[in-house]
């Protein structure tokens, strides 16, 4: 049995109108698309690779005065609590590309336990507010590199209260916690771009 192209787009709106009627569960899809661009969205995300050949995603999570705050997908590395800021804004800058240097105001940062959790469980009092990006437990869970080979907690900013030696960290389930100065951790630094 053949049918011409009119019967062919008839059946299908009336099958099409028969699902909708009886099966449609509402869902919706959300397709991602590559664009070339030099202006920032909160969601984007930017892959690249450091000189030292591992490759790299940051994910722009929040917009600020300046430009974009950023944030690595995963750690870029493990470190104690004293070396981070030495790695962070020496080695780890060192190996960033240029496009994406020429770009970045001020230094690397760690982000707050307010950031990541909208509250201070642990830490002494802050006022910045949760960064939605952070809102879904699945995107405080890290691994070390792009590439999945297990999950890492990672340092926040914040002290302790009433400790010299803690600091809040983010545990491998993607919850609260501390660890002290001496242990070693993940780093996921944030840093802002400026727009175009």
């Amino acid at each position: 049995m053949y049918f011409t192209e009119e019967e062919k787009n008839k059946l299908f709106e009336e099958f099409m109108n028969y699902y909708t009627a009886n099966y449609d569960d509402g869902f919706s899809v959300r397709r991602e698309q590559i664009i070339e661009t030099t202006d920032f969205q909160v969601g984007d995300k930017i892959d690249f690779t450091l000189t030292t050949g591992e490759e790299v995603t940051v994910i722009a999570i929040k917009e600020v005065d300046d430009g974009m705050l950023f944030v690595f997908k995963n750690c870029v590395s493990e470190s104690g609590r004293d070396d981070i800021y030495q790695y962070m804004n020496g080695k780890l800058l060192a190996t960033m590309p240029k496009k994406i240097r020429d770009r970045m105001i001020g230094k690397f940062r760690l982000l707050t336990e307010r950031e990541v959790f909208g509250k201070n469980e642990y830490g002494e009092e802050e006022k910045e507010e949760q960064i939605p990006y952070f809102k879904e437990r699945q995107n405080r869970v890290a691994t070390v590199g792009n590439n999945n080979d297990g999950y890492q907690w990672w340092w926040l900013e914040t002290k302790v209260k009433d400790s010299i030696v803690a600091f809040v960290s983010v545990s491998y389930y993607g919850l609260a916690y501390y660890n002290y100065t001496s242990d070693v951790g993940g780093v996921r630094p944030c840093f802002v771009m400026k727009k175009s």
